[in-house]
């Protein structure tokens, strides 16, 4: 594909056509291919050519060229190129849901949450968005009334979605009710099988979320089961971030759920486990660092 566009590409300028969106379309077709192969560096060269050829032709060569910031590492730069598209584009629903994520990587979750909710009240919510939008709420924002009313919006619309299923679980556990995220999870329980068409991301983090539901009803040892296949299942997909977010949650519930029985000691040693963890979820960190102080302080 990507030699047959070039060679298109080479033959439209060597006859001098004066089509630039055309050419600024095959432009970007051959840095969205190069990106799907992972040559980072050629299909910035593509994509930046698209935008030179023609800035306003379209937002797909901006969110291109900000996937590769993304998959660089360079989510500042992907941040800025996303707000310029979006203020050319400014009814882009990809583009603002790639702004998303890259505000969450660089950790201005306020920024994140702003963005989706406005996707939302347009009307153009997705699955995603959803399930984004109410994770963000309950753990960037601890405001677990605006997450629910979200997840149950998104949940109503799309009633089969995975993600959206476990984030709604998953904040109905964070708000202690227990029994509307079993009700949950055990009507979506075929979720979990290998068969079900859920990514393996998606099945690590109900995995997780079927093992929080454990430790909140005190099996402990079957919690920490299903946490460690949470994190299985994403290190097999190659996820380390996840997979490590994966262990630091496991880590701050179950030292939560020991400091409620009044084991001091066993709190401690898993908040120091977790807190050893590394390259995973920042506000999983915060949350092992203030409660580890808190122990500190309280002892």
């Amino acid at each position: 594909a990507i030699g047959q566009w070039t060679n298109v590409f080479v033959e439209i300028e060597r006859i001098q056509s004066t089509d630039i969106n055309r050419r600024a379309c095959l432009a970007n077709n051959i840095g969205a291919a190069y990106l799907d192969e992972g040559e980072l560096t050629q299909s910035e060269t593509w994509l930046l050519r698209s935008i030179d050829l023609a800035p306003n032709f379209g937002p797909l060569p901006y969110n291109n060229l900000a996937r590769v910031c993304l998959q660089g590492g360079d989510n500042l730069r992907a941040a800025e190129i996303l707000r310029g598209c979006t203020r050319l584009f400014p009814d882009e629903r990809d583009t603002k849901i790639l702004l998303a994520v890259a505000y969450v990587r660089l950790g201005h979750y306020d920024g994140a949450i702003d963005v989706l909710r406005a996707v939302v009240d347009s009307g153009k919510g997705t699955q995603v968005v959803y399930a984004d939008l109410g994770y963000l709420l309950a753990d960037a924002r601890r405001d677990y009334k605006a997450s629910l009313e979200i997840l149950r919006e998104g949940y109503e619309r799309f009633s089969q979605d995975g993600l959206l299923v476990n984030n709604l679980a998953y904040t109905y556990l964070m708000c202690k009710d227990v029994q509307s995220a079993r009700q949950l999870l055990e009507k979506h329980v075929h979720l979990l099988s290998a068969d079900s068409g859920l990514d393996g991301p998606s099945r690590s983090v109900l995995n997780a979320t079927w093992g929080l539901l454990h430790v909140l009803e005190g099996d402990l040892e079957g919690g920490e089961q299903l946490y460690r296949s949470a994190y299985a299942l994403a290190s097999k997909t190659g996820d380390r971030a996840l997979a490590n977010g994966v262990l630091q949650k496991m880590h701050l519930e179950i030292a939560r759920a020991l400091l409620a029985v009044g084991d001091r000691s066993g709190a401690g040693r898993h908040l120091r486990i977790g807190l050893d963890i590394r390259r995973g979820r920042e506000l999983y960190e915060q949350d092992l660092r203030q409660l580890a102080d808190k122990v500190k302080s309280d002892g």
